[in-house]
This record gives C-alpha cells, structure tokens and sequence, in this order.
C-alpha cells in the first residue's frame, strides 16, 4: 500500500469514528432523556397515570410534557460541548500538552544523562535529515516499555516522546529507526 492509499484509509476511518462518535452523542441524549422522562413521571405519578391517553410504559413516556425533552435534549448537549470545548483547549499547546498529559517530562538540552543526550543527538539528526525543525523531546520515566510517540498540530508545536523503557532497552540504531 503507497502513501495515498494509507491517507485515504486514514481519511475513512476518520470518517467512520466521526459517525459513531455522533451516534453516541445521541445515544447519550436519548438515554439521559429517559431517565428525565422516569424522573418526571414518578414525580408527577397522579398527573401521568391517571391520563386516559397513557396507558402502559410507552403511555407513560408519552405523557411527559415535550419541554422535559427538549431541556433534557439541551442540557446534554451543552455539557458534552462544553467538555469537548474544555479538551480541545487542553491540546491547544499541541505536543506539549499531549506529552504532559501522559506524565511526560522534557528532556533539557544540557542534560547529563548519556541515555537522554543520545536521544537528543538522534531526533536532532533526524529532523536535520529530513529538513523539519528540531521537536522539543520528552521522556516518560515511569513506563518500562518499549513505546513512542510523536505529537503536535503544527511544526512549531511538535515533540517526540519516548518511554524511559525505549531508552534502556535500544541500541543507537534501533532508536533512530523509532
């Protein structure tokens, strides 16, 4: 598979999580509207029950005023907005804030650490290589684990970061080809 046909893919499954992220957006409406719903009915049980146009559950349901739904509907919507506004302005600072986010630690660039300034003098090669500015390098000591990761929304605001696990465990040439 060449580079188009991986960003296309990529593009698909973009596409398809934005779908089923919706869907359950509006599975967690409706689910909160429910139980507004149940609320409301068990609070106003004389007023529901006894309406002659309400029988059985779906009766039920259907006696509780529109507005609840809506409101409900509404409410909703705004706190899972509000929490994806609250988020994405975490991940304003791009890579950083990623890096920070999992417990990771930038590397200074006068740091002792021989692990660390082989680190350094790798992505600082690699980014020279292939024209790109130097990412500031993070390292997330408490993971053991050979894993990395690289992070930002733009060229200014990207890092590399790798687990303190990738460090100890690579030679020279296997961290240049992570």
């Amino acid at each position: 598979m060449n580079f188009f046909e991986q960003q296309e893919s990529a593009r698909r499954r973009t596409r398809i999580m934005l779908v089923l992220y919706l869907l359950a957006v509006a599975a967690v409406v409706a689910g909160v509207d429910l139980v507004l719903a149940g609320v409301y009915a068990y609070g106003h049980l004389d007023d529901v029950i006894l309406r002659p146009a309400a029988p059985g559950r779906s009766g039920v349901l259907a006696a509780v005023p529109g507005s609840v739904y809506v409101a409900g509907a509404l409410g909703t919507l705004l706190v899972i907005l509000g929490a994806s506004i609250v988020q994405a302005m975490k991940l304003g600072d791009g890579g950083a804030a990623v890096a920070a986010m999992l417990g990771a630690r930038r590397v200074a660039a006068n740091t002792r650490d021989p692990l660390e300034r082989r680190l350094l003098n790798v992505v600082e090669e690699m980014a020279i290589a292939s024209g790109v500015r130097v990412p500031a390098v993070f390292v997330m000591d408490d993971e053991r684990a050979i894993n990395a990761f690289a992070a930002g929304t733009t060229v200014s605001n990207s890092v590399v970061a790798v687990t303190r696990g990738t460090l100890e465990t690579l030679n020279r040439d296997e961290l240049q080809g992570v």
